[in-house]
């Protein structure tokens, strides 16, 4: 992202620093922190500002768009073209709206070129209204904005440029259903012949653009179901053949890869593919940002910087979670990796021995504990709590679920620190004031939030379904992976890191032995987690059993329940 270049030249005043420089080097880009504040590590927030300077004399030759959201949000880097006489900047303008501008050199200066958006907002009016046909709707039903948005993607040539355009409206179909989306998409070339003078070529009707995991060059789109009541699910019957129906949960992540009629073709992160209904579904818009880590998390039900955020506070079922996780491949590895080392700089030592005692020797990692001041200590706020006494539960708007987008909270009660939401992250509403909402989220920290940013959700009902906004797991999606010989082992890892008990143990425990009929998952049991983790799995397998059925259990795990350290040679012979 375009901020953190900047920001990794630390020695120097961030406002003298040039990134992104123009093919011929004459020009590059500034940030300006101009009344931002600093936190109380005096890092630099999200600049105010982004100019464009020409470098020998520091002359500002584009200022900032006066258009832009601030601190402003950059999609994508602000490309230039070839010969360095055009600049297509991508930015958010708005809670659920993006657009895109282009600049060509004068001699003096970047001028804005005007381009004919009204051009590409006629037909995906066209579009939107072809579907609310096809849902038996008149043109005239009341639509809610969810989401406008303009990205440059990349030069053609010097004076042509490719543009995403998306726009996805609501409309209430029945009040006993989630509304139906009017979801259209379109690629398109601007070809700038002069200022006066643009042309728009090879208008497309796309699925979508995802970016990292799903590459944007596949064409596919990330989505979750339009309903999102925290437990419910649709169960997808036309399958392809040789494959079994399956559920999509609610809030599970998955891709749209083709359109067929009135149905879309979705893929699961378990590699199941079938039909449904495109009225079911919510398609995120295209994601240009993130890291081949949001994807892979996302597959295995994971939203990974709201696990890590919660790690990171010393609670000890997301730290034991995240030592769960190690079967990321690529970048994705190297990104896990620098996390689990780092976390010695948030958690006491004792905190991190404590998680890593639920491993065995050989698959337990060596964090090392620091004497960082930023260590966590006190008591943890229990966000069930917060949330029963809430006004209402909530999600950002947002929900692009990578780190570089969280969206940072300054405005907060004194004496904290500002802090930031991610995408997928639940938080609680406790309180208004001047217009805006007081938050709190899972690991205690409070701030003010705009309500235009803001989305509430059903709040959660039973403890497993509160996984998600507790710690950054979806556990249904867990579930689902553990039953599928598709999946990543991560998700049966993730399965045997989990505590349940209470009002969701007879429901985890009747999970945890549809996992353990399968002979993997026992062999990782016993192979890679402690005789302590053994013992504490065998009492949530006995949750809510009646005696006749905890001893049937017993007879049927034998090397789990019999003795407190399980016999080392079946998992030798299984590896």
């Amino acid at each position: 992202m375009v901020c953190a270049v900047a920001a990794l030249a630390s020695a120097a005043d961030p406002e003298d620093q040039i990134y992104e420089k123009s093919p011929d080097e004459r020009f590059g880009f500034r940030d300006s922190f101009a009344g931002a504040a600093k936190t109380e590590q005096s890092e630099m927030s999200d600049p105010m500002a982004i100019e464009v300077v020409e470098i020998s004399s520091k002359r500002v030759v584009l200022p900032s768009p006066k258009e832009a959201l601030t601190p402003i949000h950059l999609r994508r880097e602000p490309y230039w073209s070839n010969d360095s006489k055009h600049i297509a900047l991508s930015f958010q303008t708005g809670p659920r709206t993006w657009t895109a501008m282009l600049y060509e050199w004068d001699g003096k200066e970047f001028a804005e070129v005007s381009w004919p958006r009204d051009a590409i907002r006629k037909r995906i009016e066209e579009e939107q209204a072809a579907q609310l046909k096809a849902l038996g709707l008149p043109e005239s039903t009341p639509r809610k904005l969810v989401y406008e948005g303009f990205t440059a993607l990349e030069w053609v040539d010097a004076t042509a440029v490719k543009m995403i355009a998306e726009r996805i409206d609501s409309v209430v179909v029945s009040k006993d259903l989630p509304p139906a989306e009017l979801d259209a998409r379109f690629s398109f070339v601007i070809k700038i012949r002069d200022p006066q003078k643009m042309e728009i070529a090879d208008a497309t009707k796309i699925i979508g653009a995802s970016g990292y995991g799903y590459v944007i060059d596949k064409g596919w789109a990330e989505a979750r179901l339009a309903d999102e009541q925290p437990e419910s699910f649709y169960l997808v019957k036309d399958v392809e053949e040789g494959q079994q129906p399956f559920r999509l949960y609610a809030l599970e992540r998955f891709a749209v890869v083709d359109e067929k009629g009135d149905d879309y073709v979705v893929e699961d992160g378990c590699e199941h593919k079938g039909r449904i209904p495109r009225r079911f579904v919510h398609k995120f818009p295209s994601k240009f940002l993130g890291n081949e880590m949001d994807s892979c998390a996302l597959s295995r039900g994971v939203y990974y910087e709201v696990l890590l955020k919660v790690a990171q506070s010393g609670y000890l079922p997301a730290l034991r979670a995240l030592f769960a996780l190690g079967d990321f491949d690529g970048a994705a590895a190297d990104i896990h990796s620098y996390c689990v080392d780092e976390i010695g700089k948030f958690v006491s030592a004792r905190q991190i021995s404590e998680a890593q005692g639920s491993f065995s020797a050989a698959y337990r990692g060596s964090v090392k504990p620091s004497k960082s001041s930023a260590i966590r200590r006190g008591k943890r706020t229990d966000f069930s709590q917060v949330l029963a006494k809430a006004d209402a539960c909530a999600r950002l708007v947002d929900e692009n679920s990578g780190g570089a987008m969280g969206r940072r909270v300054a405005r907060v009660p004194t004496g904290q620190k500002p802090f930031k939401l991610y995408g997928g992250e639940y938080f609680a509403i406790t309180g208004e004031k001047d217009g805006d909402y007081l938050i709190e989220d899972a690991v205690g920290n409070q701030g003010y939030v705009a309500k235009d940013f803001v989305e509430t959700v059903p709040k959660p009902t039973t403890e497993s379904a509160m996984l998600l906004p507790l710690m950054g797991l979806h556990y249904l999606r867990v579930v689902k992976g553990t039953q599928s010989e598709r999946d990543s082992p991560d998700t049966r890892r993730l399965m045997l890191s989990l505590d349940l008990t209470g009002q969701s143990g007879a429901e985890h425990a009747r999970n945890l032995e549809r996992m353990l009929d399968h002979d993997d998952a026992r062999s990782l049991l016993l192979k890679e987690f402690s005789p302590a983790r053994v013992k504490a799995i065998r009492a949530m397998l006995l949750q809510g059993r009646a005696e006749n059925d905890k001893a049937e259990l017993i007879r049927k795990y034998p090397l789990i329940f019999h003795g407190d350290a399980p016999p080392k040679s079946p998992a030798k012979k299984k590896s």
